[in-house]
Formats: structure tokens, sequence, C-alpha cells
């Protein structure tokens, strides 16, 4: 598992990540890879489970006593993880004020060690130097998005959703769309989609339609639950 930051909407499932698979037989243990912090957050959230870790391994459950373990690893910019079969990069994005929040660029090999898939998952970011060459050459581009519209949105002037918060944290349509025509994966899957606009909040394509609008022409596709690419 690859953390890309440590806002609580990135990792309030490690405690469904640790326990519910040991339930149904994991061996485990697992390794999970993030920046600085992350062997913070693993070794709390173990700690604040001990009871219940308990119980399952001496109570009636009789599980095993390593489908919970987690095995935590901060990890800096850089080659993150690598084996015969995938080299997994992690690019210092821009998300706020945090001082490390990653982009994954994961390029996968064919038995020859050609390189077979190239696929890179954004994080959440604003714009940054050095996003062109993390997403360089992507078969499939996995991008955070957000939709607003000053004009017609309500929360304009309720901090903290505003204009210049949601540009230092995250990338418009309108920015997604002019680093798209720049590095032009094969496929770019919206994710992480975000509208302030509530009239239009329930166009589940809005934001597909927002970057062709803004004059991308590429594949843009926005992921829905349980979709497999």
């Amino acid at each position: 598992l690859f953390l890309t930051h440590l806002h609580f909407d990135h990792t309030e499932g490690l405690s469904e990540f640790m326990l519910a698979p040991w339930i149904y037989f994991r061996e485990g243990p697992v390794q999970v890879y993030g920046p600085p912090g992350t062997e913070d957050v693993v070794r709390h959230l173990t700690e604040a489970y001990t009871k219940d870790i308990d119980l399952q391994m001496f109570g009636l459950e009789q599980l095993n006593a390593t489908g919970y373990v987690i095995k935590a690893k901060n990890v800096l910019p850089g080659e993150v993880y690598k084996d015969n079969n995938v080299r997994i990069t992690a690019y210092q994005n821009h998300h706020g004020t945090w001082d490390y929040t990653y982009a994954y660029r994961v390029v996968t090999s064919k038995p020859d060690g050609t390189v077979d898939r190239t696929i890179v998952l954004s994080g959440d970011t604003s714009l940054y130097d050095g996003m062109e060459d993390a997403y360089a050459g992507a078969d499939i581009l996995f991008h955070e998005a957000y939709s607003y519209d000053p004009k017609t949105n309500p929360y304009d002037a309720k901090a903290p959703v505003t204009v210049s918060y949601m540009n230092a944290f995250h990338t418009s349509t309108e920015q997604l769309a002019g680093v798209l025509k720049k590095v032009n994966p094969k496929v770019t899957v919206l994710y992480h989609y975000v509208t302030f606009t509530p009239a239009n909040a329930t166009d589940q394509e809005r934001g597909v339609k927002e970057i062709k609008l803004f004059g991308y022409g590429g594949v843009v596709i926005q992921s829905q639950d349980a979709d497999i690419f």
C-alpha cells in the first residue's frame, strides 16, 4: 500500500485495511509505504486496536498472529519500490502546506525487461515544477480535479472554500487541461473530483466536459466505483 499523503481522508481506511482481510485469513504481514509520519500513524493505529487484536487471536476467533501486522516505511521522493515486475517512484508534488505529499509513477515490465505500462497517480496536488516530468509517457494518468464557478457558487465568500485555497491544494479542470495538452497521456482518469457548484453537483461528466471545453481533445474518463482500466 502506497500513501500519497497523511490527510485523514487518505488514511482513515487503514484500520479496515489492517483488520478486515485478517478475519478472512490473510497471513500477512503487509507493507505500507508513505511520506514521513507514516510509521507513526501505523504504530498508533495498531496500539489503538490492541484489545481487539488480542481478542481476535485468543478469543473465539483464534486468528493467526501475523495477518493484522502492517510494516510501515517512511520514504522520501525518489524510487521507493522495485522488483522484477514493477518500479515505483515518488515525486514530490504540492498540496497546500504539507511538507511531504507524493505523486506515484508506476512502471511495469515485460518478461524480457522492457517497459510494459506506465501508470501515474497524481495524489492530491496543485500545479508544481516537475509535474510534466512525473506524467511524461503515461499510459494511464489518474488525476484529481475540481470544478469551481465563482459566478454561481454561493460558497465563494466562505473560507476555506475559495479559489486561492483550492489552487494551493488542488488542480482545477482548466489547469489540468493545460497540463494534459503538454503531456498527452493515452488515457486520463479523473478521481478525487470535487465540484462546489450545487446546481451542477449531480453531473457526473462535468469534469470531463470542462476539460474538453478548455481545449484538450484526448481520452478523459470520470472514474466510478469498481471501474477497471
